[in-house]
């Protein structure tokens, strides 16, 4: 269940199967995510109809659970670029503007000279500015979307096997993407079904979406024979009574 643990401080005891050592844990300085964030957000610049949904999260089994939760976490800030070297508590992010239910963004560019990219895949914990804590952890739940370039995967803080922080608390997912090839993430279970869309659509660009054919948009003939076609299937439906 989808559930706001904001009122949960951060010595509140947990479970031996869900916890781990702290002491590589620094309480940070401020907050990893802004939180002067209000209900609103932006339209996308590149509609992704159900791939920007607010999807539940995939989550994992209690086998797979203590192996997750116990595995070592991923600073991520060494592959972010920033434009403040010299400052650690610099916010690599952006506003998130295609998937809904996530409010940031952080993105890991084709790696540096001298810089090896790790696989990413569900179930790896990661971390940015020391947000981890006894009682929670942020893990790769699913990729969210993939096009040519870029894959985008949803990062969700856990604080038990069944329990996640939700956009409003202090601890929100966000999408972190990263080059394509570097991704080995499950794509969510309610995408399998949908058929494949076009991926000349670059959702870090305002480059125009895939029209969607609908009755609004269609010209005036277009609407016509549309009607057409649906008056000739009542006539046939009330005959057959």
């Amino acid at each position: 269940m989808k559930i706001s643990l904001d009122i949960i401080p951060d010595n509140y005891p947990v479970s031996t199967t869900d916890s781990v050592p702290d002491h590589c844990f620094r309480k940070p300085t401020r907050p990893a995510f802004p939180s002067d964030l209000s209900d609103s957000y932006y339209i996308p610049s590149c509609p992704l109809g159900i791939y920007s949904a607010d999807l539940w999260p995939v989550g994992f089994t209690r086998d797979e659970w203590t192996y997750v939760w116990d595995s070592e976490p991923l600073k991520i800030e060494p592959f972010l670029r920033r434009t403040s070297p010299y400052d650690p508590s610099y916010f690599h992010g952006t506003r998130e503007d295609q998937f809904k239910g996530a409010p940031w963004r952080l993105t890991i560019f084709a790696p540096e000279k001298g810089k090896n990219i790790p696989m990413f895949s569900h179930g790896r914990v990661v971390t940015y500015h020391n947000c981890n804590r006894l009682n929670r952890r942020y893990i790769i739940d699913h990729c969210a979307f993939h096009n040519v370039t870029t894959a985008y995967l949803r990062v969700i803080c856990f604080a038990s096997r069944l329990e996640v922080f939700d956009a409003k608390s202090n601890y929100p997912p966000f999408i972190l993407a990263i080059p394509k090839e570097f991704c080995n993430a499950r794509m969510h279970p309610d995408l399998d079904f949908l058929p494949s869309i076009s991926l000349t659509c670059n959702i870090s660009h305002n480059e125009p979406s895939p029209t969607v054919p609908s009755y609004l948009s269609m010209d005036p003939e277009e609407q016509s024979g549309l009607c057409t076609n649906i008056l000739q299937i009542l006539r046939k439906s009330i005959c057959c009574w």
